[in-house]
């Protein structure tokens, strides 16, 4: 079944300060469907970055990454996350995830934040 992207923004912004609903709320995305894991770990890590919380963030990225390795979002998110503190690494995580997002056929505006997120990290060089 398909779980629409809003249903995951809105309960992880209803349960943002219930971390025990938080992971239940992982532990059946695991369960069901891995890419929407993927999207609510990546929803969870954006707050986080947020905060300025990046070992929070950087946890729930590779635990999506773990759940699907082929998820352009977990790598989009790692590059974003390291951009600042680490450009090498963060060029090669948004180069594996433009490589991704050419073999998934993503929507045309997902591929814009990807190429810009590739100019940014490029700036930094």
């Amino acid at each position: 079944f398909n779980i629409p992207t809003t249903v995951l923004g809105h309960t992880l912004y209803t349960f943002q300060e219930v971390s025990l609903e938080l992971i239940k709320m992982q532990e059946l995305l695991k369960k069901l469907k891995q890419n929407a894991l993927v999207s609510f770990n990546s929803y969870g890590a954006n707050k986080l970055l947020g905060k300025d919380n990046f070992a929070g963030a950087e946890k729930l990225l590779r635990e999506g990454m773990e759940a699907n390795p082929n998820s352009f979002e977990a790598w989009y998110g790692l590059a974003k996350l390291n951009a600042k503190t680490n450009v090498l690494l963060a060029d090669s995580f948004i180069n594996k995830a433009l490589a991704l997002a050419d073999t998934q056929q993503l929507r045309q505006w997902q591929i814009n934040e990807l190429l810009d997120a590739q100019k940014t990290i490029e700036k930094q060089k």
